[in-house]
């Protein structure tokens, strides 16, 4: 656009009232267009605050598939309890840490997830020696390899103490420790059967930020031989008073063969009672909550405890 000069060559006074007529819209559209753009970068955080929000609770308590690889891997170890009470050490009081654990006990869980993890059991041990105090070839296993599946389940920070361990599922079973050649075997133990056995199910997982929770029903079953008793019940003092049963079945003695005869007719058998299935229990059974903290992209156990 042209300016309007006057005779000496300065800008007439109508081109200066246009030219501030200019700025002064040039002055108003940067004014609106920072007013609406501050509008919408608020707008916009709001709602990217929002999705935040909504993201870090859906992470924060999270419920998983209980059936999936991943939580199986966590929980099948600590679910191969079909076995003496006198040797159980999880449910020995409300709440057990990882460090109330024996380190027998410890060792007994990592060789279960060891188990679990090489899924081939044909290579589960590494090899065969001559063992010198048994005086016979024995298959083995590396305390090397059995510590690095411990280090999997509890932490870098747990200490490993090589040692003599029962095996799990199978109370005859004794992964016995040979410090000269730091390697484990497995042989026969004897011992007496006390009739107290837990029973254990999961049901739920959830996770809660940096941790995992497992959730699991548990019972305790008890046997008396000579009042022909078996039972179900919710803790091991209940079981061993035979007080409070959830199921309790009286069997007649085998030299009453018409009782017994009865007895079998209506179903009700020596192995009447099952704790690989707790459908019948659930409402009265225990709950307790295992749960797993991450630590160096893994997921280690730190405590057990009974929920109110």
């Amino acid at each position: 656009m042209g300016v309007f000069k006057n005779d000496v060559g300065r800008p007439t006074n109508k081109s200066i009232m246009i030219r501030n007529i200019l700025k002064v819209a040039v002055l108003i559209i940067v004014a609106v267009g920072l007013v609406c753009g501050g509008y919408y970068l608020n707008d916009y955080q709001k709602k990217t605050d929002s999705k935040k929000t909504i993201t870090t609770k859906d992470i924060s308590n999270k419920e998983l598939n209980i059936n999936s690889e991943d939580v199986m891997k966590l929980y099948l170890p600590f679910s191969y309890f079909m076995h003496e009470a006198s040797e159980e050490e999880l449910y020995k009081k409300d709440k057990v840490t990882s460090n109330d654990l024996s380190y027998e006990y410890k060792n007994r869980l990592a060789f279960a997830h060891y188990y679990n993890v090489i899924k081939d059991h044909e290579k589960l041990y590494e090899g065969t020696y001559y063992n010198k105090t048994i005086e016979m070839d024995v298959d083995f296993l590396y305390s090397k390899t059995l510590q690095k599946y411990y280090v999997e389940l509890f932490g870098k920070s747990e200490k490993y103490v090589p040692k003599t361990f029962s095996s799990f599922g199978l109370d005859s079973i004794v992964m016995y420790y040979d410090k000269s050649e730091d390697k484990y075997y497995d042989d026969i133990a004897s011992g007496d059967y006390t009739g107290f056995r837990y029973g254990n199910e999961f049901y739920k997982a959830i996770k809660k930020n940096d941790t995992i929770e497992l959730y699991e029903y548990v019972v305790v079953y008890n046997e008396d031989y000579e009042k022909n008793i078996q039972g179900v019940y919710n803790n091991i003092n209940d079981a061993k008073s035979f007080k409070n049963a959830i199921k309790e079945v009286k069997y007649p003695d085998s030299s009453n063969q018409p009782n017994l005869q009865k007895y079998k007719d209506k179903e009700i058998s020596y192995n009447g009672i099952h704790l690989d299935d707790l459908s019948d229990y659930k409402k009265e059974a225990a709950k307790y909550k295992l749960t797993f903290k991450l630590e160096d992209n893994n997921y280690v156990f730190k405590s057990i405890e009974k929920l109110k």
